[in-house]
């Protein structure tokens, strides 16, 4: 029978922790999807995010979009027109972003006046 020290060794050993499984999260939760008037940064705050898991933002297409920005841009709502401070746009109405990093990711919706008026999330990823 292996010993119990021995046990926990061998589990050392094969690497770092990971969780069992990414979790799932539908920004807004399914009541409020991404669309405006939503306390995005209360939502977030009542979160722990890790790499893998998985943001899912869904809208109405011909109302909103989804772009991963700089923290500069989510701050100023200031894409001009697209410009350097944009990472990644999702226009799909159903787009699923994998947290694939432990870092801050910032994310607004570039409509005219929909970032300004508080439709915008910030999540901090981590490691494990």
């Amino acid at each position: 029978m292996v010993s119990l020290a021995r046990a926990f060794a061998a589990l050392l050993l094969l690497g770092p922790w990971q969780r069992a499984g990414a979790a799932e999260f539908v920004v807004g939760d399914v009541a409020f999807g991404w669309d405006s008037g939503v306390n995005y940064a209360a939502w977030a705050r009542g979160r722990a995010f890790a790499v893998g898991d998985v943001l899912v933002f869904e809208y109405v297409s011909s109302q909103h979009n989804v772009y991963e920005v700089s923290e500069s841009t989510y701050h100023s709502c200031d894409t001009g027109g697209g410009g350097s401070g944009v990472r990644v746009r999702y226009t799909s109405g159903y787009d699923r972003v994998v947290l694939a990093d432990a870092r801050s990711y910032w994310f607004i919706c570039d409509f005219p006046g929909h970032c300004l008026g508080g439709m915008k999330l910030a999540v901090n990823v981590s490691g494990a």
